[in-house]
């Protein structure tokens, strides 16, 4: 399970990010977990918001890092050479120094597929 630790606002990109860490003893995909401000929950504003797209396995224990500045996704090391997977927005300006309120994960519940017509039992 996938839980924020850290939330570091600054109006500096580089240096503005979100930490998650997988506390689950399990692998758990990164694919379709969002991150939403308190106005996309209550007002439905989408400004503040982002889905994760990266196909990416989160092995227990392990972070996240989502960076508002510039860079290209993919695993990185941290300073104790353990490893942490980064994930950058690419925007200008600052978008979690707006708002002070809280800020959301948001977590895939069920995905449904399309099934494979060999699947289908027919009778």
């Amino acid at each position: 399970m996938l839980r924020i630790v850290e939330v570091h606002r600054n109006p500096d990109t580089q240096n503005e990010y979100i930490v998650l860490q997988n506390h689950g003893a399990l692998k758990i995909g990164l694919k379709g977990h969002m991150i939403a401000n308190e106005d996309a929950i209550c007002a439905g504003s989408h400004d503040n918001t982002f889905a994760f797209s990266d196909e990416v396995q989160i092995p227990a224990s392990c972070y996240v890092l989502l960076i508002t500045g510039r860079g290209t996704n993919g695993w990185h090391r941290d300073p104790d050479s353990k490893p942490v997977y980064c994930v950058f927005l690419n925007r200008q300006e600052s978008i979690w120094t707006k708002e002070q309120g809280p800020i959301h994960l948001l977590n895939v519940v069920h995905t449904s597929l399309p099934r494979s017509e060999g699947l289908l039992v027919s009778r």
